[in-house]
């Protein structure tokens, strides 16, 4: 029979309006090779965010535009099946992707390259090769909302450059990992178990505790975000020798011996960053050649704990709040360069080789020079003030061109015959109450006698250039003492009571 004209286009009609209905509220599949926007190519039409879409076995399909369906389902593998994402284009699925286990010596893989695929949660079936569910990222990014539930070496992850891995859910299941220089896994959801893996960059954000069975590692950065925690139950975080210790945070929080470990011997060092106040929950020592650096406007509190410094201290405009913590410059570095601080501690040097030299103003409660083989340099115009006494033990003090304010109210502020003072261009001023200079044969750039009280010398003293005694200060030389001044003058605003030799310009 022959068919009206009017009720073949009615035919066409329905069928085509079937087709729109599967595509937007049923299942399409993919089969043969091309790309995901031609229609001919899909059983019910393209799918849309409310379609089931299925990848027949040895289908390939190229992600051409931005993309979206409901779930993503490849079906049983009897031939290799590829998902490619083109350029920077995007699929987005709804709810679950879902790999299965090919037949053997068969691969399933999604190749995000410098793409985005965004799902609710992912599945991989493959269990051991040559049965392999695959997903490659370069540059891209691969964001998973959900939980991850994979078989293990045949389920692999691989990064083939500096992309993106987000995690929100669980992921507990041990497929193979492969990190590239400059690739991140992000764990960005609440409270998680996360993978133990080696990573390159791991990025712990969003919120609640991160729990790892065992120890993962971290050759690239360690990243606290967000108010997230991590805990392990058999030990901490394992950082590869070139690695750093990152908090990139807003929210105030309390460093944990989880990833702040001490001492901490990655070169990468500890960068404390954003806005959120760090605080350290233990004393915390630097190996020689690892840093520390605040950003600028982070902050980072001691807790009043020691720390040890034995490479850099870098401050480029943050907040470093010392408290009365003790302040140990140590190790071995040759070149190391100390930020300014505060502390109500002790300031002390204990390097047996190498120089530290101080880039900002130092306040302490004193500073000891205690390390055979190292030196202290105070920098260039800078100046520093200790409220407690300056011990010469072992080493070598330089003053630089720095002013060196000794306020100590004991008695004895300058004591000690082992170290090596080297004045430079420097000033060292007494500017506490009745002090004594007892170190042995001194010899200083400039020399103040400020503040109040009496100021002792019983020993040899040799000044370079000026020797000035302040209005309200009293010096005096005692019978064995020996003041010999260089090429300066004696500056007396003061008194002087001498009984020992003064000699100018001799």
């Amino acid at each position: 029979h022959i068919l009206p004209t009017g009720f073949k286009r009615l035919i066409a009609t329905v069928l085509l309006s079937l087709s729109i209905f599967a595509s937007a509220f049923g299942q399409s599949t993919f089969t043969g090779t091309g790309n995901w926007s031609t229609p001919a190519n899909w059983s019910a039409g393209v799918p849309t965010s409310a379609t089931a879409a299925t990848i027949a076995s040895g289908a390939s399909c190229t992600i051409d535009v931005a993309a979206s369906c409901a779930s993503l389902t490849f079906a049983a593998a009897a031939a290799n099946i590829t998902i490619t994402l083109s350029g920077t284009n995007s699929l987005t699925v709804t709810g679950l992707v879902s790999m299965s286990r090919p037949s053997n010596g068969i691969i399933c893989t999604i190749a995000v390259g410098a793409g985005t695929l965004t799902c609710g949660s992912l599945t991989m079936a493959a269990t051991t090769s040559p049965r392999n569910d695959i997903i490659t990222i370069s540059t891209g990014t691969l964001d998973i909302a959900g939980t991850i539930t994979t078989g293990t070496t045949g389920s692999q992850f691989t990064f083939t450059g500096a992309g993106t891995m987000n995690i929100g859910g669980s992921f507990t299941s041990t497929p193979a990992l492969t990190t590239f220089t400059g690739s991140t896994v992000n764990y960005d959801g609440a409270t998680q178990t996360a993978r133990v893996a080696t990573y390159y960059n791991l990025t712990i954000s969003g919120s609640g505790v991160k729990t790892f069975v065992t120890t993962p590692t971290v050759n690239g950065i360690l990243s606290m975000e967000g108010t997230a925690t991590i805990t392990s139950t058999t030990g901490v975080v394992t950082y590869g020798p070139a690695a750093t210790l990152q908090y990139n945070t807003a929210s105030p929080r309390t460093a944990t011996l989880e990833e702040w470990i001490t001492p901490f011997a990655a070169t990468g060092g500890v960068i404390i960053a954003n806005t959120g106040l760090i605080t350290a929950n233990a004393a915390k020592v630097f190996n020689a050649s690892v840093p520390l650096t605040i950003n600028s406007g982070a902050s980072l509190s001691t807790g009043n704990f020691q720390v040890t410094f034995g490479g850099n201290f870098i401050n480029n405009g943050g907040t470093f709040t010392a408290g009365s913590s003790p302040i140990v410059i140590a190790n071995t570095m040759a070149t190391q360069s100390i930020a300014g601080f505060t502390t109500t501690g002790l300031v002390s040097m204990t390097k047996t080789g190498g120089i530290a030299t101080f880039t900002g103003n130092v306040n302490g409660a004193g500073l000891t020079i205690n390390g055979s083989g190292g030196t202290l340099n105070l920098g260039t115009s800078l100046n520093h003030t200790f409220t407690g006494v300056v011990t010469l033990t072992a080493g070598t003090l330089n003053g630089g061109s720095s002013t060196l304010h000794e306020n100590a109210t004991s008695t004895t502020a300058w004591n000690g015959t082992g170290t090596v003072f080297s004045a430079g261009t420097g000033t060292v001023d007494f500017g506490g109450a009745a002090q004594t200079i007892s170190a042995t044969a001194t010899t200083f750039n400039n020399l103040t006698m400020s503040g109040s009280g009496i100021k002792t010398i019983g020993g040899t003293v040799t000044v370079a250039t000026d020797l000035t005694v302040g209005a309200n200060t009293t010096l005096t030389v005692t019978g064995t003492g020996n003041i010999q001044i260089n090429t300066g003058n004696l500056i007396l605003n003061g008194l002087l009571d001498n009984s020992g030799t003064i000699n100018i310009g001799l």
